[in-house]
């Protein structure tokens, strides 16, 4: 190849004369003469696996984190919901849940255990029971050997009741109480109560009652007698002192709401 302008021999790739400096302009026909384009030589051949492999574990990021974020998003919605007081009006229970620690009160007994969320049980303390539970709507079915109960979560006038009722040994859940004396307001929640007493004895024929005593300031205000496996209605008033009186060692009243 020569150059344009002085006509020396040059390298065919060469870009500015050796002898005079002229510039060499090149033609396409030339380039392509000579090889590649520059842009061409430039260019590195796409490894087609290594983009695959690429897109692959990008998607199985994305997938993860979406599993892990639903995985989570369930369990603090399940810990939310079980968190609180639940009551069932019927059994005259509550059961109160707080974080992985259960209480189940019911008849005036508590029964602690630990809830394990992932699998909807709660592992009872006692005895290595367990029960499983289940949402509907605002309350929680627990299931026991095969027993269902409904607990409905508290309200804040409810979660009120609970409170105040917390104060007393005695608030009518079908209480068994022993012979002695009780003060109404202390011991025994103010209300109307059914009092039933019950003498247990190998002698069926024995016909053993029960009296129950008010009184007030020193003063006696009224006397009950309640004959065996029979009931009372009976206003229990606050301030007053009530004597539980039974004939003999097997044998105790139990308080009931009406």
């Amino acid at each position: 190849m020569r150059c344009s302008n002085c006509g020396n021999e040059i390298n065919d790739n060469s870009s500015f004369c050796k002898k005079c400096g002229a510039k060499i302009e090149h033609t396409n026909d030339e380039a392509k003469a000579n090889g590649v384009s520059v842009q061409e030589k430039s260019k590195k051949p796409v490894n087609k696996k290594f983009l695959i492999i690429l897109v692959v574990v990008i998607i199985v990021i994305v997938v993860a984190g979406i599993a892990a974020y639903l995985i989570l998003h369930n369990t603090t919605e399940k810990k939310a919901d079980l968190e609180g007081i639940f009551y069932s009006e019927e059994y005259e229970s509550t059961l109160e849940i707080s974080g992985t620690e259960a209480t189940l009160e019911m008849s005036g007994t508590p029964t602690t255990g630990k809830v394990d969320i992932a699998n909807d049980v709660i592992n009872w303390d006692d005895d290595d029971e367990s029960s499983t539970y289940r949402f509907e709507n605002d309350r929680i079915v627990l299931t026991t050997d095969g027993d269902t109960v409904s607990y409905k979560k508290a309200s804040k006038e409810k979660l009120k009741e609970l409170k105040e009722d917390s104060k007393y040994k005695y608030i009518g859940n079908y209480d068994t109480i022993e012979s002695g004396e009780y003060v109404v307001g202390e011991d025994i929640k103010p209300g109307r109560y059914l009092v039933s007493f019950s003498f247990y004895d190998d002698d069926d024929s024995a016909k053993e009652k029960g009296t129950v005593v008010f009184t007030k300031d020193g003063k006696k205000l009224k006397t009950i007698t309640i004959a065996d496996l029979d009931s009372t209605s009976v206003v229990f008033e606050d301030g007053q002192t009530v004597t539980f009186e039974a004939p003999g060692e097997y044998s105790d009243f139990t308080l009931d709401t009406e």
